[in-house]
């Protein structure tokens, strides 16, 4: 029974009779959200008419996630094995900063191994160039600290100010470790940008209207760019 959770009661869950006939996509047109006890779907894009109505189900930040992470998720807690046609592409290949000098591109490797070739300049840089050592050291450290900030969303424990503060301190430890299209630096920056947004809507966590509109330029729009 595809059935959701009731937002004024998280303990029961709801039949949304319309809701539960949308199909789940890594791509999603649309977003889903609660307006009044009633779930209501948004678009994300300009939709034709006719077109199906597709939105994550895991929603927040998976979908900005690589495949193998978005199928674990799916099938541990939705129990299927996702063929959306996001997924049935070959995963776009792993992108971190040229190490040239004012180069602001971004270099791949050839089939995940050998040098590092920037997409922009051309310049090569080898595998274990101190960039790239330095970044595959970082990867599982800032991994550790994000798993543990989210696991404090919800908590009525923590301090609020300093929540949004490590928030915003992770995403550009993030965007200077990994650089702009890296996974994690997606992930940082959607929950750099939600607790900006939580800590203005709520008001008393140190994040007034100036504070609010750096930070959605800072993380926001980068955010929008990867």
């Amino acid at each position: 029974l595809n059935s959701h959770q009731h937002r004024q009661d998280p303990a029961k869950c709801a039949l949304y009779c319309l809701v539960a006939r949308a199909n789940h996509s890594c791509d999603p047109v649309c977003t889903l959200d609660e307006a009044d006890g009633e779930l209501v779907f948004y678009a994300l894009r300009d939709m034709e008419e006719g077109e199906e109505v597709l939105y994550s189900y895991l929603g927040g930040h998976f979908t900005l996630h690589c495949k193998d992470v978005r199928q674990k998720q799916l099938r541990a807690v939705k129990f299927f094995d996702c063929r959306c046609p996001r997924c049935a592409e070959p995963e776009p290949p792993l992108q971190l900063p040229c190490a040239a000098e004012g180069c602001s591109g971004f270099a791949v490797q050839s089939a995940g191994e050998g040098p590092w070739r920037c997409q922009a300049c051309g310049a090569e840089d080898p595998d274990d160039a101190s960039a790239k050592v330095m970044a595959r050291r970082m990867e599982p450290l800032l991994v550790q600290k994000m798993e543990a900030l989210e696991k404090l969303w919800a908590s009525p424990e923590k301090d609020p100010t300093k929540y949004v503060s490590d928030w915003e301190a992770v995403a550009r430890s993030c965007g200077k470790a990994l650089g702009g299209r890296h996974p994690q630096h997606g992930r940082a920056l959607f929950f750099a940008s939600m607790a900006l947004n939580t800590g203005f809507a709520l008001g008393g966590c140190g994040v007034d209207a100036a504070r609010h509109a750096a930070g959605m330029r800072e993380f926001g729009l980068a955010l929008v760019d990867y």
